[in-house]
């Protein structure tokens, strides 16, 4: 099972969603863009309801620099890409856990 956040509490506009994975992530190295698109996780399946993080510019070049170049043997690279997006207030606070795929 890949990583996945809980929530501390339920997002509010979608009352009752509290656990995302991620469900894609975008590099757009040409425009200076990250997206990340995370999925209310069922525990088995995505479900409808997402949240859609982005990073642009001189930002978003640096995360891509970073995310080229970093050890991911330590830690996987979606749970690099949930400590920065809970780190950065993109998601309210949460708990990462689960395992690498």
């Amino acid at each position: 099972m890949a990583e996945d956040l809980t929530l501390a509490a339920p997002v509010q506009v979608n009352a009752g969603v509290s656990r995302f994975r991620i469900a894609s992530l975008f590099l757009d190295w040409d425009h200076a863009l990250v997206q990340i698109v995370l999925r209310e996780w069922t525990g088995s399946a995505f479900a409808a309801r997402e949240v859609i993080a982005t990073y642009d510019g001189a930002v978003a070049t640096t995360l891509m620099v970073g995310l080229n170049k970093v050890n991911l043997t330590t830690r996987s690279l979606h749970q690099r890409v949930l400590d920065r997006l809970l780190a950065d207030g993109k998601l309210p606070s949460g708990t990462v856990a689960g395992s690498v795929d």
